[in-house]
């Protein structure tokens, strides 16, 4: 069998792999989510804001970017350095936010709840020095390994919200979740780790040089993650102000469906990114074809993800949430639209990052942030969760679509999309990354 049949053979595993793990986390997200709902009722809105703001840190905490490690790793650099010097970055990054986070909580909410909430949200901070060693075995296509550990990881996460639910217990209790299940995803990667990449292991060094170019190039990723977050969330922090915890519980709730499935977009860039780095770097025209393919993929993948959330969002919302949610179902037909946009989104996430310039993409990001702030300040007080889901819907349209146009070094990639919006149809020849 040729080397090139074998490389095919590993993404096609690996891709299988990938996607399992996210049908599962998809399953087990919905389930959690609906029981969750059921159980808290009103105070989701408050349980979603505890997460928001805990994920709102986490992009700072996990400070070096997972596909500049992949980059640096595909392109031969020293393994052990890559990956110690990173865990240690990770590991005192984690310690400060959770620090900051908790004196900021025990500093300004008077409630003694909210402040519980915080702080044990905020455990999940100290767990994620080990992740690496997850980037290290998708760089390597070991993606049955990674896989497992995420599913499992998400396993545990919405088996304990399932647990607390069912037994009525309380919502500090709830939000041990992300702690829990961050905790077992991490532990398993290391063991994946050290048992497949056991050559690679080298003693715990720090090489301040590499932090530096780590930190570097990672930086506005890391930024645009934290934008990412705030343009995903920060409508449920705005509803709860301008509208009332209600219509925030009811956006929330249908904002988890989107986000659930939303999961997937990430598996199309960890498949193909190694692949696709090296026919940017020594087939160029080659691989703009791919990424031409790779952005109707998406587009193909985001519309049906939308339709199959958008026309039975009653029957949906229903199943899941109940009957006092039946106003979530109005706000689920508009936010399932942000989907193909986001999976779009990933062909130009990858080309930025190759080309180094992904601060480009934190500028549209943070544009975003700044038209969903404004719309909703005009549609949510006379529309509520709905204003708020076509805030969203239109600031994530401008990010990750017409926000191409912007610049000249993404122009061709906005042209991309907009034929990928008018022929979703992907050839599976081109995808294919060929090494």
């Amino acid at each position: 069998m040729s080397e090139h049949a074998l490389m095919v053979g590993r993404i096609i595993s690996n891709l299988g792999w990938q996607a399992g793990a996210k049908v599962i986390n998809l399953v087990m997200s919905v389930v959690a989510g609906g029981l969750v709902a059921r159980h808290l009722h009103e105070d989701l809105s408050e349980y979603r804001t505890a997460q928001f703001y805990v994920s709102l840190v986490t992009p700072l905490t996990v400070i070096v970017s997972n596909n500049v490690i992949m980059r640096r790793l595909v392109a031969g650099e020293p393994e052990g350095r890559v990956l110690r010097t990173a865990a240690c970055m990770i590991a005192a990054s984690g310690l400060l936010f959770f620090s900051l986070l908790v004196g900021g909580s025990l500093l300004w909410s008077e409630s003694s709840r909210e402040q519980m909430l915080f702080i044990v949200a905020a455990l999940s901070l100290l767990v994620w020095w080990p992740i690496p060693y997850g980037h290290a075995l998708e760089a390597h296509l070991h993606g049955r390994e990674s896989a497992l550990s995420a599913s499992l990881g998400s396993l545990a996460m919405r088996s304990w919200e399932i647990l607390c639910a069912l037994q009525g217990l309380s919502i500090v209790w709830l939000c041990a979740s992300v702690p829990v299940g961050t905790a077992v995803t991490m532990i398993l990667l290391t063991m994946f780790y050290f048992r497949l990449r056991q050559k690679q292991v080298s003693l715990w060094q720090w090489d301040s040089s590499t932090a530096w170019q780590l930190l570097r190039e990672s930086s506005p990723l890391i930024l645009g993650g934290l934008a990412s977050g705030a343009l995903f969330r920060i409508n449920i922090v705005l509803l709860r102000e301008w509208a009332g915890n209600a219509e925030a519980s009811y956006y929330s709730a249908a904002l988890e469906l989107p986000l659930s499935v939303q999961m997937i977009a990430g598996v199309l860039l960890t498949v193909f990114f190694p692949g696709l780095t090296h026919l940017l770097t020594h087939e160029p025209i080659r691989a703009w074809h791919q990424l031409d393919q790779f952005t109707r993929l998406g587009a193909a993948l985001g519309f049906l993800s939308a339709l199959s959330l958008c026309v039975p969002a009653p029957l949906w919302t229903d199943w899941i949430y109940g009957s006092d949610f039946k106003p979530t179902a109005n706000v689920l037909a508009v936010t399932a639209w942000i989907l193909p946009a986001m999976f779009m989104a990933q062909a130009r996430g990858a080309w930025l990052l190759h080309t180094q310039r992904t601060k480009i993409e934190l500028y549209y990001i943070l544009g975003g942030v700044l038209l969903d702030v404004i719309l909703a300040w005009l549609w949510v007080p006379t529309m509520g969760a709905v204003g708020a889901a076509w805030a969203l819907v239109a600031a994530y349209t401008f990010t990750w679509v017409f926000s191409s146009f912007i610049h000249s070094h993404t122009r061709g990639i906005g042209f991309l999309q907009l034929r990928a919006i008018i022929w979703p149809v992907p050839t599976w020849q081109e995808i294919n990354p060929k090494t």
